[in-house]
């Protein structure tokens, strides 16, 4: 698997493509960290299959329609306050 930086990427999406379908997943890195990963659609349609849920690395048998818990996003520029309770609202 290569890494492949956001630029490189963007410039080489050709290759990107190319190497995922011929080498497997190619990840694409922004600032040092795993941002996305490139796969084949071959590869993608595997995972989709029904009862799959990381099953190749030791994982567990899911039920198709499982739902991942989503990630909560912090806005950029920094972290917020949390908003009051509407309830707790006084004045």
């Amino acid at each position: 698997m290569k890494a492949w930086t956001l630029t490189e990427a963007q410039v080489r999406l050709r290759d990107v493509v190319r190497d995922a379908q011929q080498h497997g997943p190619q990840f694409v890195v922004r600032e040092g960290r795993e941002v996305a990963v490139v796969l084949s659609a071959e590869e993608y349609r595997e995972l989709e299959a029904p009862g799959f849920l990381l099953g190749e690395f030791g994982g567990v048998p899911a039920e198709r329609g499982t739902k991942r818990p989503e990630k909560r996003r912090r806005a950029r520029g920094g972290s917020r306050a949390p908003s009051p309770d509407p309830g707790e609202i006084t004045g």
